[in-house]
């Protein structure tokens, strides 16, 4: 699965490089030692071992020093030496900010974007972070960069995201490089360039940033910019998921619910994915839905499935709006909404994901929640054929095998039937078992028709069980047997198929594995003829003639005979002329008239 790109998520200090004096060792206990280079604090409010005096900086903060009332204002943010308190932050950040201090400045601009200690102000944000940047600090570039790259409190442009990126990457600095990196990864702002990604997440990953860890990870998961390689990909996941990164969560979790780089474990997969998603990561949302619709490593339960699922097609996730149009339309989770399903299969599908295209070409296939058409269905089911969908693939065989929305081509049908059936479609399994039956596109092989279509009947395809009870009551493939013939044609006809209900008719006609009857040959080989079925056609024309299970009727007997006669059936184009013989001119006006009105627009499949 592909991840959707990165969001840039909460960094707000990465490790710098630089000296190592009291003065930086002052500040190395801060949250990944912001300060530990940037030799800002005065050396008063540290004491000889290089430790933070909080007492003797409030006391320098209070005088006005703005060295101090950074260090006081960094103290109160992240909760070093003192309980975290973000409005205490916040004033003491304010004050060395309106002394210009830098790191005052980029302080603030955290403050604003997160709504820590204060409301939250993307624009003052924005502004504090310009302050900060334009001399020069890393942090403040970064913080500028990201709202670059978001369209927070400026207006969204990623040529001005990587050049402030790229000024903080230049000085070493964790979260620009892991930015620049992201950058370069999804071709924002740069041309896309997996190679220098590649190095500027991993200038930021060896330092620790987490969001370096995670895209370097996905890089290696990949093969973009790096060799394919599952174990080194996991290798960075797991510091980044381990610091509570949703990203590197959610492919951790997503590694273990596949088995790819670790042993697979579903359980610990749900687990790390379950964790990015309370975080809102649209991965762990939707591996966590899929674990829960597959009842793999949870138990089965489609609505917490659905829910999950839901989360993160919101977010405009395309796996998951796939996921959600296929609970739409087959009402898994929710009541079957055919019109709701083909919109997220829709928003899906112009993302490219094959799930997505494949249903949304079953939709116009079948005409389900659209109005049917051929041509749309197989404009959407090509894409998802050619990527290895095999939902996609055995409809593009069918649309080919009877020229539904393409020129009728049995070689291009047979080609995309069986890669869809070697991959156990149904749909695939039953095209493939057509063309082998009567020879279109392959050599005909009735023991070949047989074998496709029996697997096909087995997963209950209605065409494939109808081509098995075909086969049954010919004996074309297998030994001859009727009451075989009757439970496969059964099915199929339970299921409104033509072919299956045409053959149960006929059975019940001759009285062919069941009691003769022709009350239910007339039933069934009524459904069958309205359908277009030219066999059901003749039986039904038959039965009118002599008054077997209907009332006698020559005029209707010559609709039904004439119908299977236009469709090549030679036998009723003889007891059609017979019964036409002993008809006026007026009622065989009359007749053909009706069978012009019955003949359906396509036929029987």
């Amino acid at each position: 699965m592909m991840a959707m790109p990165l969001t840039v998520r909460r960094r707000l200090i990465g490790r710098s490089p630089g000296a190592t004096s009291r003065r930086s060792r002052c500040f190395a206990g801060f949250h990944h030692g912001l300060l530990a280079v940037l030799l800002l604090a005065g050396a008063s409010a540290c004491s000889d071992e290089g430790a933070i005096d909080i007492e003797r900086a409030r006391v320098l903060a209070e005088r006005g020093d703005a060295d101090a009332q950074a260090v006081l204002a960094q103290a109160y943010y992240f909760g070093e030496e003192v309980e975290q308190d973000y409005f205490q932050a916040a004033h003491w950040s304010r004050l060395a900010a309106e002394q210009e201090h830098m790191i005052g400045q980029a302080l603030l601009a955290e403050a604003y974007f997160f709504g820590h200690g204060v409301d939250q102000d993307y624009d003052q944000a924005a502004r504090w972070s310009r302050l900060a940047a334009d001399q020069g600090y890393a942090m403040g570039q970064t913080r500028l960069a990201a709202a670059y790259y978001h369209g927070l409190g400026v207006e969204q442009d990623y040529g001005e995201a990587v050049g402030w990126a790229r000024l903080a990457a230049e000085q070493e600095y964790a979260a620009g490089q892991a930015l620049l990196g992201h950058t370069h990864y999804y071709g924002l702002g740069v041309a896309q360039d997996y190679g220098a990604a590649v190095n500027w997440l991993r200038l930021a990953a060896e330092q620790d940033d987490a969001e370096g860890q995670a895209l370097l990870g996905h890089a290696y998961y990949m093969g973009l910019g790096v060799e394919q390689d599952y174990d080194e990909a996991v290798d960075w996941y797991r510091p980044s998921a381990d610091q509570g990164n949703s990203f590197g969560q959610a492919l951790l979790g997503e590694a273990y619910f596949y088995g790819n780089g670790v042993a697979q474990d579903p359980e610990e997969g749900v687990h790390w994915s379950r964790l990015a998603a309370e975080q809102g990561d649209v991965i762990g949302q939707t591996v966590l839905g899929e674990a829960y619709v597959l009842g793999v490593g949870v138990a089965q339960d489609h609505r917490e499935g659905f829910r999950w699922l839901w989360a993160a097609a919101q977010q405009g996730g395309a796996v998951a709006q796939a996921h959600v149009g296929h609970a739409y339309y087959f009402g898994r989770g929710v009541r079957r909404d055919y019109r709701t399903a083909v919109y997220w299969l829709r928003l899906a599908a112009e993302q490219g994901s094959a799930e997505g295209q494949a249903l949304l070409g079953a939709a116009y296939y079948f005409g389900n929640g659209v109005r049917q058409d051929y041509r749309e269905a197989v404009r959407w089911s090509r894409p998802a054929a050619e990527k290895g969908d095999a939902r996609a693939q055995g409809l593009l065989g069918a649309a080919y095998h009877y020229g539904f929305g393409v020129a009728q081509d049995y070689g291009e049908a047979a080609h995309w039937s069986r890669l869809a059936a070697e991959q156990e479609n149904a749909f695939g399994q039953s095209v493939l078992g057509e063309a082998y039956y009567f020879g279109r596109g392959v050599p005909q092989d009735y023991g070949e028709a047989v074998r496709w279509s029996g697997l096909a009947a087995e997963q209950g395809n209605a065409v494939g069980q109808a081509r098995v009870g075909e086969a049954y009551y010919f004996g074309r493939g297998v030994e001859q047997d009727y009451e075989e013939s009757v439970r496969w044609s059964r099915l199929a006809a339970d299921q409104g198929n033509a072919i299956g209900e045409g053959l149960l008719g006929a059975a019940y006609y001759f009285g062919n594995g069941v009691p003769q009857d022709y009350a239910e040959a007339a039933r069934w080989s009524r459904s069958a003829a309205a359908q277009g079925d030219a066999r059901a056609q003749e039986v039904l024309g038959a039965a009118y003639v002599v008054g077997h299970g209907v009332a006698e009727d020559q005029i209707s007997a010559y609709v039904w005979l004439n119908l299977a006669a236009t469709a090549g059936r030679e036998s009723a184009r003889a007891l059609r002329d017979q019964v036409a013989a002993r008809m006026t001119p007026e009622e065989i006006a009359e007749a053909r008239t009706r069978a012009r009105a019955e003949r359906p627009a396509r036929p029987a499949i």
